[in-house]
């Protein structure tokens, strides 16, 4: 049986499967920015930003150092092949809404450059060949810390934004990582779902996103893909120069460090 986009490899099939995860699809296209100083009428109206169910977490993680502290420690204990279960996830999510509470949402002066995939949690919404890779992820980097110790040497998955041109870059690797699917998604901010600080500050959370190209190379080999999709969108719910946790359209969730944050933690 011939895999996806007419393939008859496994690989291809897998990366056609990866490029889902670059930016989930919604059922809006791309709104055009508007002026965020929008009026008291249409702040009422607008929905809440859709924030995690606070549960319990340690009495010193209500400052935003210690649930930043917190969500890392238990980010990096994932890494290392602790399996969350449902405690670990409702404290996860009340570290998260802690931050989100913090009002730091998407700034394009602290989101540029390199960011590695730490952490992702596949919402209710997601589609079911989404929620399966990110179930094969986890198997493979489950699979290098049986073969290899140093989990901090493996070639990881990332997410790099470029605001000269309004565009990120995801890369996401095969199982043994001699294969390579990237594709560039195109973003535009926008005032729908912003928020306030209590002096008057306006904080973005949302970005429109268009993926524009996609390629998979394995070894020597590579092919571009015809993975041209629109409307996808993603939510910023915390932003500063180490952390990047983002919510997709279909719920997804997802935690980005920067490459020396993350080299730092795991060196702890």
């Amino acid at each position: 049986m011939r895999g996806l986009f007419g393939s008859s490899t496994p690989l291809a099939a897998a990366a056609a499967a990866l490029a889902l995860l670059t930016c989930p699809s919604a059922s809006r296209g791309v709104e055009a920015f508007s002026n965020p100083a929008a009026s008291h009428a249409n702040r009422a109206r607008r929905r809440s930003l859709p924030l995690p169910v606070l549960g319990a977490v340690s009495a010193g993680a209500e400052t935003e150092s210690d649930a930043k502290a917190e969500l890392t420690s238990m980010v990096v204990s994932d890494i290392r092949g602790h399996k969350f279960d449902s405690d670990d996830d409702a404290k996860f999510d009340s570290l998260v809404a802690i931050l989100v509470d913090r009002k730091k949402g998407f700034e394009s002066g602290v989101v540029n450059g390199e960011w590695v995939a730490v952490y992702s949690r596949q919402g209710n919404k997601s589609p079911r060949l989404q929620k399966f890779v990110d179930v094969f992820q986890r198997v493979v980097r489950n699979r290098f810390r049986k073969k290899d110790k140093r989990v901090d040497k493996v070639k990881k998955d990332t997410s790099d934004f470029d605001v000269s041109t309004l565009t990120f870059l995801n890369s996401n690797f095969t199982p043994r990582r001699n294969g390579k699917l990237q594709a560039t998604v195109k973003y535009n901010p926008v005032a729908e779902r912003f928020d306030t600080t209590a002096d008057g500050r306006i904080v973005l959370r949302r970005i429109m996103c268009d993926i524009d190209q996609a390629s998979f190379q394995y070894r020597r080999f590579k092919k571009d893909l015809p993975l041209k999709k629109q409307g996808g969108y993603l939510d910023f719910l915390y932003l500063d120069n180490d952390v990047r946790i983002t919510k997709g359209s279909q719920g997804g969730l997802f935690v980005h460090f920067r490459p020396a944050y993350l080299e730092k933690i795991m060196a702890d």
